[in-house]
């Protein structure tokens, strides 16, 4: 389920996945940017000279642009950490987890907010302010929890042995049933004479 899709709902557990995604600013790269206040932003271009660089005008409208798509960004935020009646999981990865907090042991500022790039890097700017479980993982300790033990395994197994083998058989076979006049489910409940005429010299060619 997305964000936008999740909003008025509640759930007991809830889960952030990939909060490391980041923002779609494609609209801020473009050559040209248009806004409703300021109309349509073009870059300087010194045909002369051979040179483009981007106009006043330009930029103007793209750090207005960015900071309603960073607003826009932010209440989706507030909508996803809000969604969890009793526990909220967020998961993400970073390339340096420990001097990103560091880093981000201050308080935010305005420019802070606006140079963040993902949802964890919005989550880790407020990390110092709030109080939460943090987990850290590198790729070893995952590859280790992947596998599993011998003892785990035999565990396993025992649960598999003492399950109703005759139970799963017979919920396998029904699940598994095909109705076997299904070609007629489609059929039309009225004919018309000359339809039934037809069908009938149909089925005499083939014989």
């Amino acid at each position: 389920m997305t964000i936008h899709k999740s909003k008025g709902l509640e759930f007991p557990v809830c889960f952030l996945a990939n909060a490391n995604r980041s923002f779609n600013k494609t609209d801020l790269k473009q050559g040209i940017v248009i806004d409703n206040d300021f109309g349509l932003g073009v870059q300087y271009v010194d045909s002369e000279n051979n040179i483009k660089d981007s106009s006043v005008k330009q930029n103007v409208i793209k750090y207005k642009l960015g900071t309603e798509l960073m607003g826009e960004e932010l209440r989706v935020l507030y909508v996803a950490l809000t969604r969890a009646m009793e526990k909220m999981i967020i998961s993400g990865t970073c390339k340096d987890v420990k001097k990103a907090l560091e880093t981000n042991k201050k308080n935010p500022s305005f420019l802070d907010i606006r140079s963040c790039n993902s949802y964890l890097d919005l989550i880790l700017l407020s990390f110092d302010r709030i109080h939460f479980d943090l987990k850290l993982y590198d790729y070893k300790t995952l590859l280790d929890e992947e596998k599993l033990t011998q003892k785990e395994v035999g565990d396993l197994n025992k649960i598999f042995e003492g399950s109703d083998i005759k139970k799963y058989a017979e919920l396998k076979k029904r699940l598994d049933y095909k109705y076997p006049y299904s070609v007629n489910v489609d059929l039309k409940t009225k004919f018309s004479v000359s339809e039934i005429k037809r069908m009938s010299q149909s089925e005499k060619n083939l014989r």
